[in-house]
């Protein structure tokens, strides 16, 4: 991800910042239960209503600063991908657009198979360790594309393109399923990309294009 805090020195992070104000808390209320008639009548404190009003202010530019800068990398701004798929929900299908090659197709789920739900009619193949980008948006309703064994998950909203980066490190056919309730038929938005090798995606890739020509 480059230079800057990473995502678990920022994890880290709020660990420690979690764990200083339950030490304050705590310290806060042993002082209230031992010493409950140490109020000598002053109604207010200013000094501590600007303490505590300042410090939570501070704690969150801490905690927002790499949380942004984090947010921009996993947008992945800065990243070159290797391959590029535009995909579009529908009710209720999904749409995979090669726009590198020229081509797409949709894919329907299907009612047989060995697994409910899981199979369909011509699944995703993308190759592994290999930097892909996802290009959502949706056609009609808002869907979601999540495949929750990768982290990946980005909502297919009225007008607009979301950016989704990742690499699978390994090859196998991983499931996944719309997140949104899109409608009636949401059971049918199903998702199954099965991740080869470079060599067995151009065949693939090569076997579209003579099939769409």
């Amino acid at each position: 991800m480059g230079s800057g805090m990473s995502m678990d020195d920022l994890h880290l992070l709020v660990l420690l910042v979690q764990v200083g104000v339950s030490v304050l808390v705590l310290c806060v209320l042993l002082q209230a239960v031992w010493a409950p008639f140490m109020c000598t009548g002053t109604a207010d404190w200013p000094l501590l209503e600007m303490i505590w009003t300042v410090v939570p202010s501070i704690i969150l530019f801490i905690l927002g600063v790499p949380r942004l800068e984090l947010l921009y990398k996993f947008e992945g701004i800065f990243i070159k991908p290797d391959l590029i798929v535009k995909v579009v929900g529908h009710q209720w299908f999904w749409e995979y657009n090669f726009t590198e090659f020229g081509f797409g197709y949709d894919r329907f789920t299907e009612k047989s198979g060995v697994f409910r739900l899981c199979h369909v009619s011509d699944q995703l193949v993308l190759p592994f360790l290999s930097k892909v980008q996802l290009l959502v948006t949706r056609h009609d309703v808002i869907h979601s594309f999540a495949l929750p064994s990768l982290a990946v998950k980005s909502d297919a909203n009225p007008g607009r393109l979301n950016c989704v980066n990742f690499t699978c490190n390994y090859p196998g056919v991983q499931v996944g399923q719309c997140s949104e309730l899109c409608g009636t038929l949401h059971s049918n938005m199903s998702i199954v990309v099965e991740f080869t090798s470079v060599a067995l995606f151009k065949e693939w890739l090569l076997m579209k294009l003579v099939r769409l020509s």
